[in-house]
Order: C-alpha cells, then structure tokens, then sequence
C-alpha cells in the first residue's frame, strides 16, 4: 500500500482531473453543443482537445497501481511518483504543451485552480527541500 499521505494527493489529483476535464467539457460544447456523460467519456479517450490530460490520467493510473500492490512501495518508487506530479503540474505559458494548457486552465477556472492547490501541499516534500544544508 502506499503511504496515507500519497494516497491523499493521489485523491486531490483525481478531483483535479475532474475539474480539468469539466473545464474542457465547457469549452467543448460552447462550440459544439451539450454532451452527455457516454459522449464526454469518448471525447476524453479519443477527441484531441483532450488529449492532454492523457498524461495526468496516466500519473492517476500508475498511483492506483501503486496503491493496490501487495506491497508498500519503496521510497524511490514513491518519490519518482511524486517529482512525476510535481513536473507535471508546473503551468506556463511557455512551456510544455501540456504546461501551457494547463496554465490557461488555471487561469480560467477557480476550481482548478483550488483542486491544483490541494494536490500541491499534499505532496510530501521534494527531496532537495527535505536536505539540510550544510555550510
């Protein structure tokens, strides 16, 4: 199993996943009309305009895996999971496709902006932050 507090952030992450993919639900159909949960599903899975958050669906996937072993993972299994979060929740308006999406996401929508908040302090600790510095 994995330690409560990934769990925690494995759960801010989820509810962030959701209100980025209702974000894009919104600007999905101010184009294209209403669509219900059958068609937003598809949409997810196959439309281009949500193909970037195929990434941090991937990320919500190998947590479940990690929280389902029979085994608690290793500390280096856990800490990848994490840097993987923190590199990828990283919004600019410069960066990575997915960066740049994700930035105009907060940007637009409070509730994302709140859901990345949660995952963000529910994050254990980067390494690097953990060390003390010795002078």
């Amino acid at each position: 199993a994995l330690d409560a507090k990934y769990e925690q952030a494995a759960e801010h992450l989820l509810a962030l996943h959701r209100a980025l993919l209702e974000a894009e639900r919104r600007e999905y159909e101010a184009v294209h009309g209403r669509v219900n949960a059958a068609e937003l599903l598809q949409l997810a899975l196959r439309d281009d305009q949500f193909a970037w958050l195929h990434e941090l669906s991937a990320v919500i996937v190998r947590i479940d895996e990690l929280i389902a072993g029979e085994e608690a993972p290793g500390e280096r299994e856990s800490s990848e999971v994490a840097e993987r979060i923190r590199a990828l929740l990283h919004p600019s308006p410069t960066g990575t496709a997915f960066a740049q999406r994700y930035d105009r996401a907060i940007q637009a929508d409070p509730d994302v902006l709140l859901a990345h908040r949660a995952v963000v302090v529910t994050l254990p600790p980067a390494p690097s932050a953990r060390r003390e510095t010795v002078h």
